[in-house]
């Protein structure tokens, strides 16, 4: 016997099936989302801030657990030196893994990490800022190395700063107020970005 649904029925299944995949969908975009964050600012927050390289990436078979990267330390940014050294060799456990995200560490990349350090591990979380050490801008590097530690005390904004202000620019202190630095990298992005006269390239 074939069991004929009326029209209103049929919508009615087809809006609770869009419903349910969209909820799906939404789900998985946010559980890997991060709050973009100045990098001065996470370097600020940091216990520790490092370049390293990644010797042995992660094997998944548990998302419950953290998992496990092995990193060689290349250069301290921030931190006791006498609890890590560079060149030593280190555990990395990423906390709060979900099935539906990637921690995207691959053998033989160079990253710059973001941690806490404890009983010989390094510990960091998704929403971190750690990034590929090749996607840092030339003031990003320059800012890891000398400027972002200066200035703690200033706190960024918020709302949401431009790429300019992200990549090519850090909050520093003139006539006792944080101000914007500008650089000649943040000036070219801002002439080409938002007046939209690009003279030369950005990096």
């Amino acid at each position: 016997m074939t069991v004929k649904l009326s029209p209103s029925v049929l919508w009615r299944h087809l809006l609770f099936t869009t419903i349910i995949f969209s909820e799906l969908f939404l789900a998985s975009v946010f559980a890997c989302s991060c709050m973009l964050s100045h990098p001065q600012s996470l370097y600020c927050q940091s216990e520790y801030v490092v370049k390293a390289l990644v010797v042995k990436p992660v094997q998944r078979f548990d998302y419950i657990k953290p998992s496990t990267t092995t990193l060689k330390i290349i250069r301290i940014f921030k931190g006791n030196e006498s609890s890590l050294n560079e060149m030593g060799t280190y555990p990395l456990v990423t906390l709060e893994m979900s099935p539906l995200c990637e921690d995207g560490f691959t053998k033989g990349n160079k990253y710059l990490i973001h941690a806490s350090f404890n009983n010989g591990s390094l510990g960091t979380h998704l929403c971190w800022g750690n990034k590929s050490w090749f996607s840092l801008s030339k003031v990003m590097r320059r800012g890891l190395a000398r400027y972002y530690n200066r200035h703690c005390e200033c706190k960024h904004p918020r709302f949401v700063i431009s790429e300019c202000h992200h990549k090519h620019s850090f909050l520093s202190k003139r006539n006792n107020q944080c101000v914007w630095a500008r650089t000649k990298y943040f000036k070219k992005c801002w002439e080409c970005g938002v007046k939209k006269k690009c003279t030369a390239s950005v990096h």
